[in-house]
């Protein structure tokens, strides 16, 4: 059995190695002498040749190893408070609700392992099973699944634009978009499908190079359920735009949000955006600030599509569309698991695994929230 799948096993290898004491910072870094004349471009050139993205954006990400500092030490002073819930709120994410270090991890300004111990020396100080000490632990679940997610691709590259499995081929592929879906992806991508919560997030994406779990989520599904476009399309454009992009998680991701993993499960979720306009972003802060030409309206004049400008019109049915799409991506999933329990075989197992290890996560999540919430 590889070691990717011996999850009890790499469960305690992980926390032991970032409990380790960190690397000292090297005195001196040697370079190679290249010896070759390679062009340089000052900072008036620089400035120069994207000013327009300078100019045009107001939420940036700084980079450095004393911005990662600085940013996770805020996170560590104050930031956790309330992040196990404000991590699915668009705005209250965008505030700086989340860590924010997920850019830094990427770019190696900060370390995993930094991260780690600055966070985890917080469990110490917090009171046992308070909502403080749950937001913590919410956050070093979502470490130790960058890890995850890094160490299955490291052993199943080919996921990143295979299908895990075969049955789901003939539905999403990275075949030429037809017209008609070129169109549904073309007013995805621009933020232009009529539902505001996904078009808020879409020029949030596009402008920032960022957006919240919760809302990628939403995004995923819009597109690959309710739009038919296959979540290779989607995951190529969120890797063109993230600026934590990240191959290992933004597929893996894509594919499970698509409805094609974890087939061993009966079910699998579709978000609904316009559920998730009322409960995520009650304020409609969120979509103020990335739809400006919705500011004024109320939640019931959205809700109702009674839009006072350009806004367009929904491009899709949402409900006949996840009642359409939904059915045939259920049927195949069920293709999928009537083949893994017909063969019995290592596959089967391992899906198994898979959704035991989900659900088993799901009970423990549970019942911390419950204790935290006196239920």
């Amino acid at each position: 059995m590889q070691l990717e799948e011996n999850y009890s096993s790499w469960w305690v290898d992980y926390h032991d190695y970032q409990k380790r004491s960190l690397y000292p910072t090297p005195q001196q870094i040697d370079t190679p002498d290249l010896n070759i004349d390679i062009p340089q471009l000052t900072i008036a050139e620089l400035q120069q040749k994207y000013h327009s993205f300078l100019e045009g954006v107001s939420y940036r990400y700084l980079g450095g190893e004393t911005f990662a500092q600085k940013t996770l030490e805020s996170f560590v002073s104050h930031r956790y408070q309330g992040y196990h819930w404000k991590m699915s709120r668009p705005w209250q994410a965008q505030q700086g609700a989340t860590s924010h270090l997920s850019a830094h991890l990427d770019f190696g300004t900060i370390s995993a392992r930094t991260m780690y111990q600055g966070v985890h020396k917080l469990l110490d100080r917090l009171p046992a099973k308070s909502k403080a000490q749950y937001s913590v632990k919410t956050w070093l679940d979502r470490l130790r699944w960058h890890d995850k997610f890094s160490q299955r691709h490291n052993h199943h590259p080919e996921l990143a634009w295979q299908n895990r499995y075969p049955e789901f081929d003939a539905w999403y592929s990275d075949a030429d978009l037809d017209a008609d879906k070129q169109k549904l992806f073309t007013a995805w991508c621009e933020g232009k499908t009529g539902y505001p919560l996904v078009d808020a997030s879409m020029r949030q994406l596009n402008q920032i190079g960022w957006m919240n779990f919760r809302m990628r989520a939403m995004c995923v599904t819009f597109l690959t359920i309710n739009c038919g476009v296959s979540w290779h399309h989607g995951a190529e454009y969120f890797m063109s735009r993230l600026v934590d992009g990240n191959i290992a998680i933004n597929h893996w991701q894509w594919q499970a949000q698509a409805g094609s993993l974890n087939p061993m499960s009966k079910t699998f979720r579709i978000y609904n955006p316009t559920k998730n306009l009322e409960e995520k972003d009650p304020t409609l802060q969120f979509v103020y600030c990335w739809l400006p030409e919705l500011r004024g309206h109320s939640m019931q004049q959205l809700l109702a599509g009674e839009y006072k400008s350009d806004y367009p019109q929904p491009i899709l049915d949402w409900k006949q569309t996840r009642k359409v799409n939904g059915k045939i991506v259920s049927n195949i999933r069920k293709e999928v698991r009537d083949r893994l329990e017909a063969e019995q075989g290592e596959e089967y197992q391992r899906a198994i695994g898979a959704r035991d290890t989900v659900d088993k996560y799901a009970a423990v999540k549970n019942k911390q929230y419950k204790d935290i919430n006196g239920l």
